[in-house]
């Protein structure tokens, strides 16, 4: 028998985040199209529930190439994006054979392309560098990799090409992306006519970016949209501010009650009796520890919902297990059910900030070991 701790997927509130996205997106001057991000296995809800999860999405984005087979073998015939590119000659070859488009960064990839030539053209994505110097050529090179892409397709190498850059500070509202924007479209302008520019499709926008700048864009181009944490119904500013989406979390993280124990004032709970009891109490071990990907690290207004209650979690995370204080509830059994997150009150938002994280970490996280269930039923 598994440990009871488990990731319920609710398939019904990917279609909502899906469907209110799409909603908010048609308000937009440019209509772009969505662009779901499933890398990381889906951020941890398993790439599997977001075939018919997403099913509205235009598009999905992965970072590895076993992500994208993987889609296609689940039938899926919708472009899928390969944020980071590829590595070597077998993933160009794989890109050819199962029609992935790709993210070009550097001049080897272009390279690579250029002396291998695929039996079938590609579309690929030239990535823009922007203030965060991850990957991405410098807007001063753009002419110069363009001409080669332009190349490489008159020979029937390339198909599309077409533009992408990431915005490393959208989720702080005092950061302002209109001006790096506005160089983009004025450096990609110079180099090809108007009559040419709805060939390509550039794509800015993430989570955070599409809510603050739903109009960031261009006339003349295609726009796609990429929506990362909200497809997931979580929010990707501080808690300061929200989601001005009526979003809902997928993934719900629950766990048992596997022991229940009586304390006296003075007995220690946990590693280093990190938790002193300071009266006589009752407190309960839950399947649930780093292992499985909660944080280990939470502070003392960290708690987790038994009959809908709050519990608060005490002493320090166990690599299988965790201790929480169950003494303002009757009736408590063993084996009776315990929120870590989902909904409501208590979401991955939450326990990020019990942990000072991030939601994207919280979700992520979640590890192979942890059981995930599709739920199709749950509104």
């Amino acid at each position: 028998m598994p440990r009871p701790i488990q990731s319920i997927i609710h398939l019904n509130a990917m279609s909502h985040n899906m469907q209110v996205i799409k909603d908010f997106l048609t308000k937009s001057t440019h209509q772009p199209a969505l662009c779901a991000v499933i890398k990381a296995n889906a951020y941890g809800h398993d790439i599997e529930h977001t075939v018919n999860g997403f099913a509205k999405a235009d598009m999905f984005a992965v970072i590895q190439m076993t992500e994208a087979i993987r889609l296609r073998q689940y039938g899926v015939k919708k472009n899928i994006l390969l944020l980071a590119g590829f590595y070597d000659l077998e993933d160009l070859n794989h890109i050819d054979q199962y029609q992935i488009q790709t993210m070009v960064h550097t001049q080897f990839q272009l390279d690579l392309i250029k002396h291998n030539p695929p039996k079938h053209p590609i579309s690929i994505y030239i990535k823009i560098n922007s203030e965060m110097n991850r990957l991405g050529f410098e807007l001063s090179e753009l002419p110069h990799i363009f001409k080669q892409a332009k190349i490489m397709q008159d020979k029937g190498y390339i198909d599309q090409i077409h533009f992408a850059t990431h915005f490393p500070s959208s989720d702080n509202l005092y950061n302002n992306v209109l001006p790096f924007t506005d160089q983009i479209f004025s450096t990609l302008n110079q180099m090809i006519p108007k009559e040419e520019r709805k060939k390509h499709i550039v794509t800015l926008a993430n989570s955070a970016t599409l809510l603050r700048y739903p109009n960031l864009g261009h006339p003349d181009y295609q726009m796609v949209v990429r929506a990362g944490i909200i497809s997931y119904g979580l929010n990707p500013f501080p808690k300061s501010f929200c989601a001005p989406l009526p979003l809902k979390p997928v993934m719900e993280l629950t766990s048992q009650i596997i022991a229940i124990r009586s304390l006296q004032a003075g007995d220690p709970v946990g590693y280093n009796s990190q938790f002193i009891a300071q009266q006589p109490m009752k407190i309960a071990v839950v399947a649930a520890g780093y292992a499985d990907g909660y944080p280990r690290e939470v502070n003392k207004n960290a708690y987790v919902l038994v009959h809908n209650t709050p519990c608060t979690i005490i002493g320090k995370i166990c690599m299988d297990s965790m201790m929480i204080d169950i003494t303002h509830l009757e009736d408590v059994q063993l084996f009776d059910s315990v929120i870590l997150f989902g909904e409501g009150v208590l979401t991955a938002d939450t326990v990020a900030e019990f942990s000072h994280s991030i939601p994207y970490t919280i979700v992520s996280k979640t590890t192979e070991r942890v059981i995930c269930t599709p739920n199709p039923t749950k509104d």
